[in-house]
């Protein structure tokens, strides 16, 4: 008996319908939309082809290129006071010094897939023949301790199976040595005789990966965290989804000369194994009856001009199962059927009812057309009990009812969690320090590093406690407010700000309207006696804070379900009582519930149609109308207004002096580029913050898209953006800085050289061209460079008395040595006060000081700048230069075009743009730069998938106040 479709006209026995199509289709997913690109480095073996059909780009010298060597270690600071912390880093007592052996492994032709090539690598003939004890990196390489030269062996997966052979089924494997490896410059590096070099860096490689053999055969692996195979002590999320805590490690060379274990505990979400895809999918849509499923997917969509149709926004949810292995369980199958995966290739949109079948008797020759609701009732007697759901189709185009489907065991979920799975996730993951330690020495008897048969076999030994650093407590600033009045928050993390004074309240408030929003969610709207009686209060509470308010009764008047039309009338009623040239000055919104889409069309309105600062505030809040609440609301309003409401000022110096970190004309400059969630296309954006105070206190900031995915800010955003901002600052203080603090965030150190090779090459060059009368003041600027990173895994467990009553880390806590760089200058920092789990520290790294600071100096300048961000009266974990920057970043989303997306280019303008993008990256690695010709075209073809944001009107100077925050 087999099945044959009667779209496809093939057939194939066996007792599942295995090459059945159904009678309609649903178009490619993938042919509806282009997918986002990342631009990886060229390879050297491009290199050469490259620059031959580049030509004629005629790549210029740059003349600002130079070599960078990443800064040493100029010193240890000395501020504060000595302190024990304990960190989650295990010193390795003694790492492999015998001869290793490097090879070069081939499986099949070099393009099978992963999970092939480790079925192969650990087939029990293979490892008869090769030897145990091989370290193997998943792809091509592999060490071992006995040199067996080169090797070429047949495997056969059949026979591996226990089944017949085929002949089908049989892989070769190449083994060819490559290279003998030698940890002796490893040891010379750690103890500063040596450079790192690739040798350094191949010994750490082979070291890294010994690490994850053994884990790997016992644990679920992805990249360097581990976690528990059966799924156990798995936390439901919602839509189908799981949490899961695991064990990282990661290998380190650090300062003082050794190696050191970073273990953490690891959390990754899963698909749900358990339910079927009918649960997973129905967490993905907003109906909860899959049999409404093909209505809400397939009949609401609309035609395009040339014949095809676009899927719902609902359907387009569904492509996150796709590519989603799974298994198939009915009744009566059987146990090697049980454990067949398969791979999910499409939803269709006919269900076991209407997909239908030619079935053909071999033994009669007669034929049927058959609904796959009943081949698997008479096939065998599974009761279809939802015939009215959609089918999955596999990638083999079998077919099967999705009530039969269920997620594979140990799937990840790779897509960005919603606002409830996000926080469901915290309340998770969040765990205080003690809990988080044991969590730590939990996971690493999983890990096992005493009984890891390759760690005894290459004289690799860990120690099984957490090393204890010599760390250091900074003194924390004050806080100054108007009047010369001061807070101490001393350890504490907080200070209070009733009954002070901002240190400088923004103008007059006359022009300015209220708005109630009832249409943001299912939240209660409040009253509007409620809203008149929160005005009075807030006006009063600004007047505190020293405020001027002239317009005591401002508009207030109710929403329209057009967020457009909405703002336009707040903005023209009160524009109408404004004397030209006099405009509204900021306008308040109450909305009745958090949601992202109508807040970006509120704030695009606001922000690029009138250039109008604007203040969104919850329904909940306003009816509480707490004074805590308006005093966290007026410190933002006094921020978009031109105002500031403290700065810090360092311990021990009076207020009312004009207290500031710098001595010379000193800019800061926070960046960052934030990129949209898996599976999104939308535009990564770039944006940059620049200080317009000698306090540092108050940023302006500027914001653009970047391309798809790419981190390095671009060539022409940096001047697009920072021009004019730049003009400002000369304006304003009648010289060019002597002295500029770029702080980036958000780069891996694999791309520190980028930043120093294109970010601050753009940056100069950007200062040169403002230069006009070329005195040399752009060249005389002294740059530092720092980078600033929450992405890893050092964590700090103080000892008494320096911990918080949660045995978090006080504010302050710095640590420079035992677990960071050998030779760089880098350092950990906690600057705040952890409110809930514990506590992260930043992790900065100086690229680069042409200033020549005093460690002492520039932690206490980054550490007290921390008290000066102008949305909290806490200080905050990250320098304010870098927040401020995301949240411009984040900000930019609501000033796209079309949702992001362009007309998109044609597939020979993408192939144009990645040969332009390859040839920037090439220039930026031999110390030219791409003629301004091409770097024009490199910037249209950008363009053309995800234009230029929609500029903000800057009629009433949005621009020159802190818009973003």
């Amino acid at each position: 008996m087999s099945v044959q479709s009667t779209g496809a006209g093939g057939s194939a026995s066996g007792r599942k319908p295995s090459s059945a199509h159904a009678t309609q289709s649903t178009p490619s997913a993938a042919s509806e939309e282009r997918k986002p690109r990342v631009y990886p480095m060229p390879d050297e073996s491009r290199e050469t082809d490259m620059r031959i059909r580049l030509r004629d780009l005629k790549l210029t010298p740059d003349k600002y290129e130079k070599p960078y060597d990443l800064v040493k270690r100029p010193g240890f600071a000395t501020a504060g006071k000595p302190i024990g912390v304990e960190i989650n880093a295990f010193k390795v007592l003694s790492y492999p010094s015998i001869k290793v052996y490097q090879y070069d492994v081939l499986i099949g032709n070099g393009d099978e897939k992963r999970g092939l090539i480790a079925n192969v690598w650990k087939a029990k003939s293979f490892v008869e023949k090769r030897g145990k004890g091989w370290v193997f990196d998943g792809n091509r390489l592999a060490w071992a301790t006995q040199d067996v030269g080169q090797q070429t062996i047949m495997v056969d997966m059949d026979e591996e199976k226990g089944r017949p052979s085929t002949g089908r089924n049989v892989h070769r494997v190449q083994v060819r040595l490559s290279k003998t490896l030698d940890l002796f410059p490893l040891e010379a590096y750690l103890s500063g005789q040596a450079p790192f070099d690739n040798i350094v860096l191949e010994a750490i490689t082979f070291i890294d990966h010994l690490l994850r053999v053994f884990p790997s055969e016992n644990l679920l692996s992805i990249k360097r965290s581990f976690f528990d195979k059966s799924m156990a002590g798995s936390f439901p999320l919602s839509g189908g989804v799981i949490a899961m805590k695991g064990v990282y490690q990661s290998l380190r060379p650090v300062q003082g000369g050794g190696l050191v274990i970073n273990a953490d505990v690891a959390h990754t979400c899963f698909w749900d194994p358990e339910p079927s895809l009918v649960a997973l999918a129905n967490g993905l849509l907003p109906a909860t009856d899959p049999r409404l499923w093909c209505n809400l997917l397939w009949e609401r969509r609309q035609p395009r001009a040339d014949g095809p149709w676009f899927e719902t926004p609902e359907a387009r949810q569904l492509r996150r199962l796709k590519r989603l292995r799974f298994n198939v369980w009915y009744d009566g199958i059987t146990e090697s059927a049980k454990s067949k995966i398969y791979i999910v290739e499409e939803i269709l949109h006919t269900n076991a009812l209407e997909t239908t079948f030619k079935q053909v008797n071999h033994t009669t020759g007669e034929s049927r057309d058959i609904c796959l609701r009943d081949y698997f009732n008479e096939q065998y007697g599974t009761h279809i009990h939802f015939p009215g759901y959609p089918t999955i189709k596999t990638s083999r185009g079998q077919l099967f009812p999705i009530e039969l489907c269920f997620a594979n065991h140990g799937e990840r979920y790779n897509f960005k969690a919603n606002e409830l799975q996000t926080s469901q996730m915290i309340k998770y993951a969040v765990t205080k320090p003690d809990v988080r330690a044991q969590a730590i020495y939990n996971g690493l008897k999983a890990l096992d590093w005493k009984g890891d048969p390759y760690l005894k076999q290459y004289k690799m030994d860990i120690a099984d406690r957490m090393i204890t650093t010599n760390a250091r407590l900074l003194v924390p600033p004050e806080v100054e407010f108007g009047k010369g009045k001061t807070e101490k928050p001393g350890t504490s993390g907080r200070w209070r700000i009733d009954g002070k004074q901002f240190i400088e309240p923004a103008g007059a408030l006359k022009h300015w309207g209220v708005m109630v929003l009832d249409n943001f969610g299912r939240g209660k709207a409040v009253a509007t006696p409620a809203v008149q009686q929160f005005i009075v209060n807030f006006i009063g509470e600004y007047q505190k804070f020293g405020g001027t308010v002239t317009n005591r009764q401002p508009i207030i008047m109710p929403g329209r379900p057009d967020i457009a039309k909405a703002v336009e009338a707040l903005w023209e009623s009160v524009a109408r009582k404004c004397t030209p040239p006099e405009r509204p000055q900021i306008l308040l919104f109450i909305v009745n519930a958090k949601s992202t889409d109508p807040y970006n069309r509120l704030k695009k309105n606001c922000d690029c149609r009138y250039g109008v600062v604007s203040q969104v505030m919850q329904a909940a809040h306003v009816q509480k109308n707490q004074g805590q609440y308006i005093g966290n609301v007026l410190m933002k309003v006094n921020a978009k207004l031109g105002g500031f409401s403290f700065r810090s000022l360092s311990y021990g110096v009076k207020p009312n002096t004009q207290f500031s970190h710098f001595k010379q004309p000193t800019m800061i400059i926070g960046a960052d580029v934030s990129h949209p969630g898996p599976g999104s296309l939308g535009a990564s954006m770039a944006a940059v913050t620049v200080s317009m105070d000698k306090f540092g206190a108050k940023y302006v900031a500027t914001c653009q898209s970047n391309g798809s995915r790419i981190e390095m800010i671009s060539t022409w955003n940096f001047e697009d953006m920072l021009r004019n901002t730049f003009i400002d600052w000369i304006k304003k203080f009648h010289c060019f800085p002597k002295h500029i603090i770029y702080m980036r965030d958000g780069v891996s150190e694999g791309q520190f050289q980028h930043v120093l090779h294109q970010e601050i090459r753009d940056l100069k060059a950007v200062w040169d061209n403002l230069d006009l009368k070329r005195q040399g003041w752009a060249e005389k600027i002294k740059f530092t460079v720092i980078v600033a990173s929450k992405r890893h895994h050092i964590r700090f467990f103080p000892k008494a008395p320096n911990r918080d009553n949660n045995n978090n880390p006080l504010p302050g806590t710095l640590v420079e040595r035992d677990v960071t760089s050998p030779y760089g200058w880098d350092f950990y920092l906690c600057a705040h006060r952890a409110i809930q789990g514990t506590a992260r520290p930043v992790h900065y790294t100086v690229l680069m000081d042409e200033n020549k600071s005093n460690p002492d100096w520039l932690v206490k300048m980054i550490y007290e700048h921390s008290y000066q961000y102008v949305r909290s009266s806490t200080p905050v974990s990250v320098h304010p230069a870098i927040y401020y920057a995301h949240l411009a970043a984040r900000r930019a989303v609501a000033h796209e075009k079309n949702q992001g997306m362009g007309d998109g280019p044609r597939s020979s303008e993408i192939i144009e743009r990645e040969d332009l993008i390859e040839a920037k990256i090439i220039a930026d690695r031999t110390g030219k730069i791409l003629r301004q010709d091409a770097l024009q075209r490199l910037k249209a073809l950008t363009e053309l998938e995800h234009p230029r944001l929609i500029p903000m009107n800057n009629e009433g100077e949005i621009k020159e106040t802190m818009w973003y925050v």
